[in-house]
């Protein structure tokens, strides 16, 4: 676990910018970047699914969540697997869509919607000054580099140009580091036998 008050000092570490009551960067440019830099990898790495539960009927065929969705992940009524497809109030198969604002799901058509309603989806998350990171020790490196990319870019002379160059090359190797880290733990490992060698 890591705080977002660590997070922020180990950026201000690396941009040499620790004078206190002289910070070139507000604390709040910081966190901005370190919300798009975390809403990037949420993202890419489904960090946050949840899971929601609710009966509907024809007249309440409408799941709300708590949160803007980043992406469906999949969905049971009655344990049987939805489709997600495009919203179309005259569709005539059992679906499941979303509305624009990211937040509603919908059960068409609605004469079908009878029963318990299993959604999971991956939220979004906004960090805050007092937040916590359950996963940032995993996530610290991607997430620096990808701060220090956005802050290099506010003032485009060449020197900062190259420190974006030089972190995009940082980040972009921590991604695929995390990458393989993940698909190590979803995917059924191999084992040698005698038999399949």
């Amino acid at each position: 676990m890591i705080t977002i008050k660590d997070l922020i000092a180990k950026i201000r570490t690396r941009l040499r910018d620790e004078s206190e009551g002289e910070f070139r960067f507000r604390d709040s440019e910081l966190l901005d970047a370190l919300n798009t830099a975390y809403l990037d990898l949420n993202y890419q790495f489904k960090l946050n699914i949840k899971k929601y539960t609710k009966q509907v009927s024809q007249t309440d065929n409408v799941l709300q969540t708590n949160k803007m969705f980043l992406s469906f992940e999949k969905a049971y009524l009655n344990n049987t697997p939805l489709s997600f497809k495009a919203y179309d109030e005259k569709a005539k198969t059992l679906q499941i869509s979303s509305f624009s604002d990211f937040q509603s799901l919908i059960i068409l058509p609605s004469t079908a919607a009878n029963g318990t309603l299993e959604v999971f989806v991956n939220e979004s998350v906004k960090l805050e000054m007092d937040s916590i990171l359950s996963s940032g020790d995993f996530l610290e490196n991607a997430l620096i580099f990808s701060v220090l990319i956005s802050i290099f870019q506010i003032e485009s002379n060449e020197s900062n140009l190259q420190r974006v160059g030089f972190y995009e090359n940082l980040y972009k190797k921590e991604t695929d580091r995390l990458r393989a880290l993940i698909s190590g733990t979803k995917e059924a490992r191999s084992f040698q036998t005698y038999f399949n060698y």
